[in-house]
């Protein structure tokens, strides 16, 4: 499985949508995480900058004007600190990883999936919450929380 799969909400069972518009040339598969970059929604990379906000619904290419004058608008799930969704890890994880922070693999979009090598207790862009959550068996597949949503606060050091 590349991507997330949007897994529930505390705060109920349907699956929210909204929409933005997408960055200039930005090219979006179904079930990419997404992060807003100057107001527009554009695909997470794997760099610990980005804030994971949504997972995309749609596949879609932008245009190189897409911001003034296409002004195409991308579906996404909004993602809250409530809610989980499964992803797969490049490597094998086992019971001691849960609770860890992880990054996101340098991978293109639609093949999006957590880095294993990137296991931290402090620093990642998601959290792994459970190891195997269909009870396949799985020891890449997992779900995660938003380890810093949008909403987050960070002290000045």
């Amino acid at each position: 499985m590349y991507g997330a799969k949007w897994s529930h909400s505390r705060s109920g069972l349907a699956e929210p949508l909204d929409h933005r518009l997408g960055a200039n040339s930005e090219v979006f598969a179904v079930n990419d995480l997404v992060c807003y970059a100057s107001g527009f929604l554009e695909v997470v990379d794997h760099v610990t900058s980005d804030r994971i906000v949504g997972i995309c619904k749609k596949a879609v290419t932008m245009s190189a004007t897409n911001q003034t004058v296409a002004k195409v608008q991308v579906p996404f799930i909004p993602l809250t600190v409530d809610d989980e969704f499964e992803m797969d890890l490049d490597a094998a994880a086992t019971e001691a990883n849960v609770g860890q922070f992880f990054q996101l693999a340098g991978l293109a979009t639609g093949a999006q999936q957590v880095s294993f090598a990137s296991a931290s207790a402090t620093v990642g862009q998601v959290v792994l919450t459970k190891l195997d959550p269909r009870g396949e068996g799985s020891t890449t597949r997992g779900l995660f929380k938003l380890a810093m949503p949008l909403q987050a606060f960070e002290p000045e050091t």
